[in-house]
């Protein structure tokens, strides 16, 4: 069942699924900010991203989160495509007919993302 019955199968979901479904051989980039949107009928996009993160990892999906604190628009991707480009094209071989992606060793090391509050004042 979708989360937000209004939006079937919205990004809201993806979390549960990955968590639930079968594993898919995919690789991933999830590309966020801290500054990104916070409405009431979707939640918060940078918390789902993180959880998203956090289900893509012990999945062992090939992902990668780039996090920073900008907003939801086109300047960040737009920043980081030829990395983008690079890391979801690595070990191409247009002479493989099959490949299976999997975590980098390096990611695979790394904990799960955490969440540091830093916009209240301690009062």
């Amino acid at each position: 069942m979708a989360l937000c019955p209004d939006v079937p199968d919205g990004g809201q979901d993806y979390p549960d699924k990955v968590l639930h479904e079968m594993h898919r051989n995919i690789r991933v980039w999830l590309q966020d900010g801290s500054d990104d949107l916070e409405l009431p009928e979707y939640g918060s996009w940078p918390l789902n991203n993180i959880r998203l993160a956090n289900a893509l990892k012990p999945a062992k999906y090939d992902f990668h989160f780039s996090f920073g604190k900008g907003g939801h628009g086109p300047g960040q991707m737009e920043s980081q495509l030829p990395q983008v480009l690079t890391w979801l094209w690595r070990e191409y071989d247009p002479a493989k007919t099959d490949q299976i992606f999997e975590m980098e060793p390096s990611e695979s090391a790394k904990p799960l993302f955490r969440v540091a509050i830093f916009n209240r004042s301690a009062e």
